[in-house]
């Protein structure tokens, strides 16, 4: 049986009906919280001292194999990032300014005598992280995002306090809502009496350990019936530093404040809300900000941050005094806030150029361990009504001894069984799948798998394309072209290939 291009999966979605509904494997929804969901899979380049970086892996287990002795462990070198991918309300996917994360990553890895991660690898690894869990993206009118993580650190042993020979960049993903989920009224921060990080320390970029070191300050400010914790400076105690996971923004008779220091991490979201800010004439000042003699000028404040956007504080409790100051809600930096939404979620024009678009293919996926019945299903789901209507007009009357073969709905099972064996049959003698692969954006790695990894491919998108060129001078056929999403089978295009030659 000859399978025929479908041209665009619209197609697709009116041809499936019951089949579909018997087919679907689409995953309920979870409540978006600010916690890890199980996805696709992550994205790990490595770096080692003789090669320097490589061509990048795409794994599905959420697990990493360290041996014991590994930098990361016992000397805590790693800096990680944060930033999100939306869905617009076009549909389409971005993500908010990785340029600016990218950089930020750069400056750490120089703080901790890192390996500097370029751009372009940090990018693409980013994208490539976003498109293989595009599924797990929020809709649009969620409000969510979905969280993406890169993180580098030490991955070759150390025993002597000396650079390592091996370092590891990985980038996962997670869907999210809001972080003080419980907070709507506004969080609730408390000053405890102890020091983030000190002048001339590691306080200006993202490292792990500067957010190990804020646990116990967490712990203290719970304890003091609060939602965060508020630091101040190492040296006088006296000048706000930054709260728990975000940069303090204040609103002081008109004029946006925020604290410069050289041990406060620099949030790529507040530096976006100060170009808004600038650019509709408030004036901005980053600035030493006394803790002692301003925090009651202050009409609004809140939180700045990848996590928490711009979350509103509504008090900050001085716990070593007992005296409590608060704020009344956010007016002015709501009006920012709710601005750089809409630019995030495409409601805005992207005049900034901060929003990088994902395009729908370009993702590759090292299969090795993706579940053979799920990515069976979804080729099934890639079956026309036309295709199923011959599958079932071969159906024998002595198949239906054990059962009545009579209706179109049990003649329609009958026939599913006969394409999923052949299409196992296929599988199976192409090796497995290795690899799922989306088109000419993954032509890079494509190229740089061994040929004996590549095995079954499975290639959406532009498989005609350069990848469908390397796969084919691999001696690989492409079997068929699918989406990973179930929800996203009414926008990609489809090839479709005959699977049974």
């Amino acid at each position: 049986m000859q399978i025929s291009p479908l041209g665009h999966a619209k197609r697709l979605s009116r041809a499936l009906g019951t089949e579909r509904r018997l087919l679907s494997t689409s995953k309920l929804k979870p409540a978006l919280g600010f916690g890890i969901t199980p996805v696709n899979g992550h994205v790990r380049y490595t770096w080692t001292s003789e090669s320097g970086w490589d061509q990048g892996q795409v794994l599905t287990s959420p697990f990493i194999n360290l041996h014991v002795n590994a930098g990361v462990l016992h000397y805590g070198l790693a800096v990680f990032e944060g930033l999100k991918a939306f869905e617009a309300q076009d549909g389409d996917h971005y993500v908010c300014n990785p340029a600016a994360n990218a950089a930020r990553m750069r400056e750490g890895a120089r703080r901790l005598c890192m390996p500097e991660v370029p751009e372009e690898i940090f990018v693409s690894a980013v994208a490539e992280a976003v498109s293989l869990n595009r599924e797990f993206i929020p809709d649009y009118e969620s409000g969510g995002a979905l969280y993406i993580r890169p993180l580098l650190f030490a991955s070759g042993t150390m025993l002597p306090l000396k650079r390592t020979d091996q370092f590891s960049l990985v980038v996962s993903a997670t869907p999210v809502g809001n972080y003080f989920a419980g907070s709507t009224a506004g969080v609730s921060a408390a000053v405890v009496e102890l020091d983030r990080a000190a002048p001339r320390g590691t306080g200006a970029v993202k490292a792990a350990g500067n957010y190990a070191s804020d646990m116990y300050g967490l712990q203290k400010a719970t304890e003091a019936g609060c939602d965060t914790s508020l630091y101040l400076d190492a040296l006088h105690h006296r000048y706000i530093e930054e709260f728990s996971v975000a940069n303090f923004v204040g609103i002081k008779d008109g004029v946006y404040v925020t604290p410069k220091t050289d041990s406060v991490l620099p949030s790529i979201t507040n530096k976006m809300l100060m170009t808004l800010a600038r650019e509709q004439g408030m004036t901005v000042e980053e600035r030493p900000v006394d803790f002692h003699e301003e925090i009651e000028q202050f009409q609004e404040v809140a939180g700045s941050g990848t996590a928490v956007v711009l979350s509103p504080c509504a008090s900050i409790l001085r716990v070593k005094t007992g005296r409590k100051y608060e704020f009344g809600p956010l007016n002015q930096l709501a009006g920012l806030r709710d601005r750089l939404v809409r630019i995030q979620r495409g409601e805005e024009d992207n005049s900034f150029e901060w929003m990088m678009p994902i395009p729908r293919e370009g993702h590759i996926l090292n299969a090795a361990e993706l579940d053979p019945e799920r990515v069976l299903r979804r080729m099934l789901c890639a079956v026309s009504s036309e295709e199923l209507a011959t599958a079932k007009a071969e159906v024998t009357p002595e198949e239906g001894k054990d059962s009545v073969v009579n209706d179109e709905e049990q003649k329609g099972e009958v026939a599913l069984k006969h394409l999923y064996d052949r299409l196992a049959g296929s599988y199976q003698k192409a090796g497995g799948g290795r690899v799922v692969a989306a088109a000419h954006c993954s032509s890079l790695l494509l190229n740089h798998l061994p040929v004996s990894r590549r095995g079954h491919v499975l290639d959406a998108g532009a498989g005609t394309g350069e990848a469908g060129a390397i796969l084919k001078g691999a001696g690989v056929d492409a079997l068929t072209a699918f989406d990973l999403s179930d929800n996203m089978l009414d926008e990609v295009a489809l090839l479709i290939t005959d699977p049974f030659q």
